[in-house]
């Protein structure tokens, strides 16, 4: 059962990590918080009601692009119908993994679980230093989570599960825009197609390798991102719900869970991979006529050299929508 549960909860908190497969730079890197240059480029001459959007062109071919943040709210207050012009007119929608794990690929992951928990016998509090040990028990009193279902797991593990359930405490989603987009996609019989699915596994299979210090550190970066989605979670999706991107991009950060595998190198490698792959599923809808729609994390659209830099270089027109 705890397997399940931290399946489950990883499986959520990919929707909104590195396993989208969309396009991510180096967190560590000296420039990830640069301003994108196509945004910057952008003259925002009206305010637009709802999520900040985008359009890429390429001759008659077209993508709009939907900002998207993580968590939500689960029913966040954002106006659709701006973005509802832009979806009826489209012939397809491309949306990040739902979370949703196969029974497959559940078997599969689970047999890379056991190298997650903790040896036989010892308990996770006590394998802490005094510094991370003094968080994760203050964490756990401020939030009223029961520690037994957390000691029995590695410090990363645990780190993630805890997050899970803060956020389903909170009332906030993972899945979210992306669920409702492929639910009003579905009432307009409009194709959905998701992209990045494939990487759940590879996560599983890259989190066993992790060294006693590299879970440590993704326990402290869990800790840290709690205390600051309990903060500005709500405030967030309250700006991004009506296009403040000056103050989403003030209290967004990259997810928690690509800062923690990016320790490896043989993950850096994979979501390498991802952005190339993501990059060219958007060149693929620009080669057809119409209208697509795209739901990309702001992370990956506000830096520099993110999606909108990266297609603008490869020829494509980038302007804002407002009608």
């Amino acid at each position: 059962m705890m397997r399940k549960t931290l399946l489950g909860a990883l499986a959520g908190l990919l929707i909104s990590g590195a396993a989208q497969a969309q396009p991510v730079l180096d967190v560590n890197a000296a420039d990830a918080n640069d301003r994108s240059t196509v945004l910057d480029e952008l003259v925002i001459t009206a305010t637009a009601a709802g999520p900040a959007m985008w359009t890429a062109t390429k001759g008659d071919s077209e993508v709009v692009i939907l900002g998207s943040v993580s968590p939500l709210p689960h029913q966040p207050p954002w106006d659709t119908r701006r973005f509802e012009l832009q979806l009826k007119e489209a012939r397809e929608v491309l949306i990040p993994p739902s979370g949703r794990v196969s029974p497959l690929q559940a078997a599969s992951m689970a047999l890379s679980t056991a190298k997650l928990k903790m040896p036989r016998g010892q308990s996770l509090e006590l394998s802490l230093p005094p510094a991370l040990r003094g968080r994760y028990l203050q964490t756990l009193s401020i939030f009223g989570m029961d520690q037994r279902k957390y000691d029995g797991w590695k410090p990363g593990a645990a780190g993630f599960l805890m997050l899970a359930d803060m956020r389903e405490r909170a009332g906030l989603s993972s899945a979210k825009p992306g669920s409702t987009v492929e639910r009003m996609a579905k009432q307009y019989r409009i194709p959905v197609r998701v992209v990045g699915a494939g990487s759940i596994s590879a996560l599983f299979n890259n989190a066993k390798n992790l060294t006693e210090a590299e879970h440590e550190r993704c326990l402290s970066m869990a800790l840290e991102e709690i205390d600051r989605q309990a903060d500005f979670a709500r405030p967030i999706a309250a700006a991004w719900a009506k296009g403040d991107l000056e103050t989403v991009r003030k209290g967004y950060s990259a997810p928690v869970l690509e800062a923690c595998m990016m320790q490896l190198p043989s993950y850096r490698s994979l979501v390498g991979e991802g952005v190339n792959a993501a990059v060219s599923e958007l060149e693929k809808a620009l080669t057809k006529p119409g209208r697509a729609i795209a739901v990309i994390d702001l992370n990956y659209l506000l830096r520099r050299g993110g999606v909108l830099d990266r297609l603008k270089a490869n020829g494509a027109e980038i302007t804002a929508p407002y009608d």
